[in-house]
């Protein structure tokens, strides 16, 4: 545990280092107070935490058998016949609780510090934190609604439309289903309208509030929990919409969340195997596994549009798990 906190503050502070030092020119420009410019690193905080613990973990894991390889202490266990699942079963615990902490952090404080991340970043450029965009554009089938703004139980400035189509009101409440008031059904042929007539209330099929806020509020996945990703999967997938962000988002975060138990694992196997690491050689070995992992995580996340966001997502876990048991199952 020595080594994981040691490396683990380590690691974040060198991370708000290169952070301080690439945002020195807009600390220096904007003339930003010592507050906002402490708001701004503390708020990188959560998301450092994401890369800084599964390079802690693997480096503690690695630190370990750099010890007991210096006290023979692996050799003797070899040879005298006892099993390593003491010290599987100790590193996976750790690591897994790790895991799920990072799990938590995913689901309560990352989305409301990167919210607010974003904030005072628009403040220290001088500029007022824009009002949240309410306008909403989806594909229902063969219908196409536009939602000019969403307001709880309201809506304004909604158009539906097929190719044959088009139903436009100025505003809609929702009782027990939408109600459209002051608009114009109009038919088209051919590109132009036909016929046209106006209404002063017609009922429509819509998602309810809810889910509308929902939809809407995927456009910006950072900001979102795992909860609420997961809710607008499976919205989208029950109402047929053609949305794959919330679901690579919500795949990618959550099987991040257990890189230091797949990490921890790939240490294990090392030790296992009887590889002899020193201190320096360790650190250089974590940088390089952990960098290798989260460059296949990001390529594997690039090909999220053309195969599926739940393979891509869990790719790279897989093929480190494969690794990890092969090792330490020889």
């Amino acid at each position: 545990m020595k080594p994981f906190f040691l490396s683990f503050i380590l690691i974040n502070g060198l991370l708000l280092i290169g952070q301080t030092a690439s945002s020195l020119d807009r600390f220096l420009e904007s003339q930003t107070s010592l507050f906002l410019i402490t708001k701004f690193l503390l708020l990188q905080v959560p998301e450092n935490t994401l890369i800084a613990t599964p390079i802690s973990i693997l480096l503690a894991v690695l630190s370990f058998s750099g010890r007991m390889s210096a006290n023979n202490e692996l050799t003797a266990i070899s040879s005298s016949g006892i099993s390593f699942m003491p010290i599987i079963a100790l590193v996976s615990a750790i690591s897994l609780s790790l895991s799920l902490s990072l799990l938590y952090l995913n689901e309560t404080l990352l989305p409301v510090a990167y919210k607010e991340y974003m904030r005072t970043k628009q403040l220290m450029g001088g500029s007022q934190p824009q009002e949240e965009n309410n306008k909403l554009c989806l594909k229902i089938g063969e219908h196409f609604i536009t939602i000019g703004k969403l307001n709880e139980n309201s809506v304004s400035s909604i158009r539906i439309q097929t190719s044959k189509k088009e139903l436009y009101a100025e505003e809609g409440e929702y009782h027990q289903g939408w109600l459209l008031s002051n608009g114009v059904e109009r038919r088209i042929e051919n590109g132009e309208v036909v016929w046209e007539k106006r209404f002063d209330k017609r009922r429509v099929f819509l998602p309810c509030p809810k889910a509308l806020s929902l939809i809407l509020k995927s456009e910006k996945t950072e900001e979102m929990s795992l909860t609420e990703l997961f809710r607008a999967m499976r919205l989208t997938e029950s109402y047929g919409l053609a949305k794959r962000k919330a679901k690579t988002e919500f795949h990618f975060r959550t099987s991040f969340s257990f890189s230091p138990f797949i990490l921890a694992l790939l240490g294990l196997g090392i030790i296992t195997r009887g590889f002899k690491v020193g201190l320096y050689a360790s650190f250089g070995l974590a940088l390089a596994l952990s960098f290798f992992y989260w460059e296949m995580n990001l390529f594997l996340r690039s090909l999220s549009l053309v195969c599926s966001p739940m393979l891509s997502g869990w790719g790279a876990n897989l093929m480190g798990l494969a690794v990890a048991v092969k090792l330490v199952w020889r």
